[in-house]
């Protein structure tokens, strides 16, 4: 019998505002505090790393367990997640140390141990789960040692559930000395698995999104789903956000230009509300469609239209030297920010016209939630959530993977920015107008939740 409210245990490798490198992190942070306390009991689980700075006090102190035939010790310190009274439990270990989560050496021997401590910690505390909800190849790792803890605590974990979210399926945490892929493991082991939007849960069934886990995922697509990811809508808020210079809201947009101006000029382009203004908030990588930029799009852009780029972003020097090359050929056009900036990427969101995010592959994407929300038009290709949150009433869209593809919708956006004002701002209107805050996503996985327990 299920005792209300539902108990699940959570785990992700990163937890907005303390650990977050990408949409994992922001997920984390938000999806749990739209759950009623009266629906759901969450805790949330996530290594204590040097770079966590937050107050906590210790809980637990020199918990053992057995880990590759030897004993390990780690405490246990416990916190909340800011603005709510969700606990948050920081496993602690000489392993966290150092100022990278994912370090490059050490990412699987981190997991694995934070992945045992977790269900270690279960045993201590006064918590049955009904559903350990595992996010990404990190804490797929757990379902290695979940059937031992059935078999030794089943008073615990007998009628435990396992929820498995991919929010990215290339990332799948290959390990070759451990001849392991945890994301592979997550995928066979658990009772649900969903991913971060309907589109992609469609799309990794195939070849060409599969990641070469397409049959195994065809395999369990009666235990696949996707549910489209949110946002923190009172965090991405022209009206509050203290990020920008100018707030400003649908009725009045007067703010957004201000906020535009300010901006030109902070970056020394050519200071004009006329000038249309591009931004690229993502990391340069192959994912996120950075080689789709060409020299002819950029000519015909500025040329044309006057228009100005700035990108944001770390990554790949192949990408960074290209760019450095056409900023140095357009010195008045386009700027670079090589790192990870997140309050200019809020005063890009309010300031810039057009957001872009032409990605090769996109499992739900943010950003584009977020540049909408600060009524920037968003130029995507139809992939992943992209195609779930973006078209022509809201936004430009284009289907191939090419740069001719990208340089039309680009150019149709800059058209009508030039000579069709009635066009963006409806499109501008429709944009802010959207809702992705996390209710209707804790709504389905609330439900989804209840589906696994009964």
């Amino acid at each position: 019998m299920i005792t209300k409210p539902l108990k699940v245990f959570w785990l992700s490798a990163e937890i907005a505002p303390w650990a977050k490198v990408g949409g994992l992190g922001d997920v984390a942070g938000s999806l749990p505090k739209a759950f009623s306390k009266a629906e759901v009991d969450i805790r949330l689980c996530l290594p204590y790393y040097s770079s966590i700075k937050t107050p906590a006090e210790l809980l637990l102190k020199g918990l053992k367990m057995s880990l590759n035939q030897k004993t390990v010790k780690f405490d246990v310190y416990l916190t909340t997640l800011p603005e709510t009274k969700i606990p948050v439990y920081l496993i602690k270990h000489p392993l966290f140390v150092g100022t990278d989560i994912y370090p490059k050496n050490k990412s699987f021997e981190r997991f694995y141990l934070w992945s045992k401590a977790a269900l270690t910690l279960i045993t201590a505390l006064d918590f049955i789960p009904n559903i350990l909800h595992l996010h990404d190849w990190h804490a797929a790792l757990v379902t290695n040692f979940l059937p031992d803890f059935k078999a030794e605590y089943p008073a615990i974990f007998s009628q435990t559930k396992v929820l498995y979210t991919i929010h990215n399926l290339a990332n799948q945490g290959s390990n070759l000395k451990q001849k392991t892929n945890p994301l592979a493991d997550g995928i066979k082991r658990a009772d649900y698995i969903n991913t971060v939007s309907p589109t992609y849960a469609r799309e990794i069934l195939t070849k060409e999104f599969g990641m070469g886990l397409e049959k195994i995922l065809k395999s369990r697509r009666r235990n696949l789903s996707g549910i489209l990811n949110g946002i923190d809508t009172n965090f991405f808020n022209p009206q509050t956000d203290s990020k920008i210079k100018y707030n400003y809201s649908i009725k009045d947009l007067s703010g957004k230009q201000e906020n535009k101006l300010v901006l030109q000029k902070k970056l020394g382009l050519l200071v004009d509300v006329q000038k249309p203004l591009l931004a690229f908030v993502a990391r340069l990588s192959w994912q996120k469609g950075i080689e789709l930029f060409s020299d002819k799009l950029f000519q015909e852009s500025i040329e044309k239209f006057g228009a100005q780029f700035v990108f944001l972003g770390e990554g790949d020097e192949s990408y960074k030297k290209y760019l450095v090359k056409m900023a140095q050929k357009y010195p008045s056009h386009i700027r670079l920010h090589f790192g990870l900036d997140l309050n200019l990427a809020q005063k890009l969101y309010a300031a810039s016209d057009f957001f872009l995010v032409p990605s090769r592959f996109e499992p739900c994407g943010l950003t584009q939630m977020m540049a909408m929300r600060y009524g920037s038009l968003p130029i995507v290709r139809q992939v992943g959530g992209l195609k779930d949150t973006v078209d022509n009433s809201v936004g430009y869209i284009f289907k191939d993977y090419s740069s001719l593809a990208l340089q039309k919708a680009i150019i149709k956006a800059l058209h009508d920015f030039s000579f069709q004002v009635k066009v963006i701002d409806k499109k501008r209107q429709n944009s802010m107008n959207q809702d992705f805050s996390w209710t209707l996503a804790a709504a389905k996985y609330f439900k989804l939740y209840q589906k696994m327990v009964k």
